[in-house]
Parts: structure tokens; C-alpha cells; sequence
């Protein structure tokens, strides 16, 4: 995994709210190789959702997105046409967005979605080919009856089903890039868990690179080679997946590591929960926004914002990271 897939450097995402500006994303940097599984977590809020869609160019006005850099496979993302776009979107990048109910057209069904993918990206291909192509797809993704999926609207599905018909959808064009964006919210622990695993089986049959957005540092235990902790729009900690959950350095990434339930601990009559809310984006207090919610700030952590700085084997955007010093 040498070859770099995607690259951001110094990513900005500004949303104009009445005569306030609301920094979505301030300052991200983020590098995919090929074939890599990242994991972005964080809160709601913490501009995990708008990373995606600047790196899918949906954000519009009063939206705006700017960066140093913003490289798919050698293409700058920032300088092209509306078509030049959509011949990325698809073949190059998809996304498998939150909610699959409103994502997936209504007035369509799920099969004539996916032949309108295949078409878009080769249109050479017959209506009939194309329609023999999705069933695969569907099958490739589980589905036990992907003939009647493929005639159903996204209404007559079951979350889980629908789910499953957008990574298909996804999938049409051959992409190198998954993002999923929360893909396992709204469903239940059994399904989210067939969900991750397609995901991770997916991604080793085709090769495919992925970004795993989701609240939930559980869900990117098993899924994830390197993860990107997000707080107030910036990153706080990135490590490898094993350093991060063993050696966790930033204390909002402790605080989110103890509000997960532990089969291997006692269960505890409340769930530990992160005291305080998440700062407002279009005033941010001075210094790390993390310290009016953190139990280790220090006077100049109210002051001074920490820079991302290596400590043992993640990056660290804190004055007095944790951990055991390796």
C-alpha cells in the first residue's frame, strides 16, 4: 500500500449561518493509499460527514470548501468541470451515504438505480447486461433474492436490505475509494455487524481502499488499519488501529474509548458518558476545544491551540498527551 489514493492537505469547510461563519472542517489533513481501510470518529458534528462530501464535491453554497491540496489518483478534485466530476464519482470514488431510505431515488427501483450507474460509466453495455450485472451485485452483497429486489422501491425494504442495495449501488462502477458514512446507523447490532463484515470482504476480493465514517470506535475495531480521531473539525489523534485502542494519547480518544460498552470488563450500572457538549463551531473557545469538557486540562490549554505533534507511535494535537510513554 505505497501508492497514494487520495490526498488532503490543509481542508477548510465554511458554512455562512446568518453573520456567523460555522467552520465545519478546519485545517484536515488525510492521506488514503490504495487498498487501505482509514476510520474517521468523532461526535456528531466533529465534521466527519462534511470531509466526505468535500471529498465527493457535494457541498454547494452556503457552503465552501478550500484546501492546499485535493488529490484523487493524481487529479486535482477542486479544479474540475461538473462532468469531469461525474466520471470520477462512481468509478473513482463512491459513497454509501447515512441514511439509505433518503439516498436511494423514490420513485426508482433499487434495480433501475443500479443500471443507471452502469450506464453512466459504460455505456457500451447492453440493458439487458446491465440488468444481469446488478443481480450479481446484489448477490455479491448477500441478498437472497436479489429478482425481487431489483423490481422493489426503496420503501418496500427492510433497513437492513437497503443498506445492502446502496454498497451495491455503490459498487456498480468498479470504484477504488469507498467512503460509508455511518453506514450501520439506525440498524440493529447484528446487522451492523453483517454490514461491517460485507464492507471488510468487499474491500479484500476487489482491492478497494475505504473510509469508515461513524461515531462508534467499536465499530472500526476489527475494520480499520489507521484511524483519524476528529473533534470541532480537526483532527486530535491519528494512529495506527492497534496503537489507538492499546495506547490511546489524546484524552477526548480515552473518553470515547470508555463510553463503549466491554465485554471483557463487568458491566456497569451507567455507561460512562463525556461530560458537556461539543463547542459551537462559530465560536470557538481559545485554546484546545477540547479543555472546557476535559478532566486533564491545564491553564494552557485554555490558552494555546496544540499543533498535531508525533508522540509514541500516533499524532497528537494536545500539550499533555496520555499513555505510557512508548
Amino acid at each position: 500500500m505505497t501508492d497514494t489514493l487520495l490526498e488532503i492537505e490543509d481542508l477548510h469547510v465554511d458554512f455562512q449561518v446568518d453573520r456567523a461563519i460555522v467552520r465545519a472542517v478546519d485545517g484536515l489533513s488525510l492521506s488514503v493509499a490504495a487498498g487501505e481501510r482509514v476510520g474517521i470518529v468523532g461526535e456528531s458534528g466533529s465534521g466527519k460527514s462534511a470531509t466526505a462530501l468535500s471529498v465527493m464535491r457535494l457541498i454547494e453554497k452556503p457552503g465552501t470548501v478550500r484546501a492546499k491540496v485535493m488529490r484523487f489518483h493524481g487529479t486535482d478534485l477542486l479544479t474540475l468541470s461538473r462532468r469531469q466530476l461525474d466520471d470520477v464519482r462512481g468509478a473513482g470514488i463512491a459513497m454509501v451515504f447515512q441514511d439509505p431510505l433518503t439516498a436511494l431515488d423514490p420513485v426508482f427501483t433499487v434495480g433501475q438505480q443500479i443500471v443507471e450507474v452502469i450506464h453512466r460509466h459504460q455505456p457500451d453495455v447492453t440493458k439487458t447486461e446491465a440488468r444481469s450485472r446488478a443481480k450479481r451485485l446484489l448477490v455479491e452483497v448477500g441478498l437472497p433474492d436479489p429478482d425481487r429486489c431489483l423490481r422493489s422501491y426503496a420503501h418496500q425494504l427492510s433497513g437492513g436490505i437497503r443498506q445492502r442495495s446502496m454498497i451495491a449501488s455503490a459498487l456498480a462502477a468498479d470504484p477504488l475509494l469507498l467512503i460509508a458514512d455511518e453506514p450501520t446507523t439506525a440498524l440493529d447490532v447484528t446487522v451492523q455487524a453483517q454490514i461491517i463484515d460485507l464492507l471488510a470482504r468487499l474491500a479484500d476480493e476487489r482491492g478497494m481502499a475505504v473510509i469508515l465514517i461513524t461515531h462508534d470506535l467499536g465499530v472500526l475495531a476489527g475494520f480499520t488499519q489507521r484511524v483519524v480521531v476528529m473533534y470541532a473539525g480537526r483532527a486530535v489523534e491519528v494512529a495506527d488501529v492497534q496503537s489507538l485502542f492499546r495506547n490511546p494519547r489524546h484524552p477526548y480518544t480515552v473518553a470515547l474509548l470508555g463510553s463503549v460498552t466491554r465485554l471483557d470488563r463487568p458491566l456497569e450500572r451507567d455507561l460512562p458518558a463525556i461530560p458537556g457538549a461539543p463547542p459551537n463551531l462559530a465560536r470557538l473557545p481559545p485554546g484546545c476545544p477540547f479543555a472546557p469538557r476535559c478532566a486533564y486540562a491545564q491553564d494552557d490549554c485554555r490558552v494555546d491551540r496544540p499543533e498535531l505533534r508525533p508522540v509514541g507511535r500516533s499524532v497528537v494535537a494536545c500539550h499533555h498527551p496520555m499513555g505510557d510513554g512508548s
